[in-house]
């Protein structure tokens, strides 16, 4: 996720981005809300906010949104161990980590 500052972050207009990501989600009784739109090639869900740009991947916009994500890059968005589903961008399900946290998520998901 580019860093963008606190005003352009504001300026991305959050409503109609969350609105375009609704509209190619399905709402699981679990909690998950699964995207259904174009992956990347680890089958990470992903949008292209603008034209021309590189697409992002939908879980990551969530965090920039809901969690604040920063798009540090030493900071990753991580699922949650009882959510491991790569397509998830509910907020609830995400958290922000490092590398390390990661890594121990696999060996605790093993």
């Amino acid at each position: 996720m580019p860093n963008y500052s606190h005003n352009q972050k504001n300026h991305m207009k959050k409503k109609h981005v969350v609105h375009r990501m609704v509209n190619k989600t399905v709402f699981e009784e679990g909690g998950c809300w699964l995207w259904t739109g174009s992956q990347d090639g680890r089958g990470y869900g992903q949008v292209r906010l603008v034209p021309g740009m590189n697409p992002e991947k939908v879980h990551r916009i969530s965090a920039f949104f809901f969690l604040d994500y920063s798009g540090w890059k030493y900071d990753l968005v991580l699922h949650k161990i009882d959510c491991p589903n790569k397509h998830c961008w509910n907020p609830d399900h995400l958290y922000i980590g490092t590398y390390s946290d990661n890594m121990w998520d696999r060996v605790v998901s093993s």
